[in-house]
């Protein structure tokens, strides 16, 4: 687990410990104009670790302006050399018009 830390903080991931001791790394790479996910988060699931990716963007209301998920994947992986390839790779994706309506 130590390792998983490192790597984790040296992707720019921060720690969250909660009260029952369960543990969850979460990533905010930027603005949605410059990146395609603006939360990345990883929870250890036994011997494995859940990556969920959530793209939020504002949206104006009639009197205020929202921040809505609009698209969100979750994935399992069991190899922590995959994962951290993985990220690496999905935090470098920037959105564009045919990424965001087709993938």
């Amino acid at each position: 687990m130590q390792d998983l830390d490192h790597q984790l903080k040296d992707l720019g991931f921060d720690k969250e410990k909660k009260e029952d001791g369960s543990v969850k790394y979460f990533l905010f790479p930027g603005d949605s104009n410059k990146v395609l996910w603006t939360q990345i988060s990883v929870t250890p699931v036994g011997d494995a670790w859940q990556v969920t990716y959530a793209r939020s963007e504002n949206q104006v209301g009639l009197w205020k302006v929202y921040s809505v998920v609009t698209k969100i994947e979750v994935r399992v992986i069991s190899k922590m050399k995959v994962m951290i390839a993985e990220i690496t790779d999905e935090k470098s994706k920037t959105p564009d018009f045919l990424r965001c309506l087709c993938s």
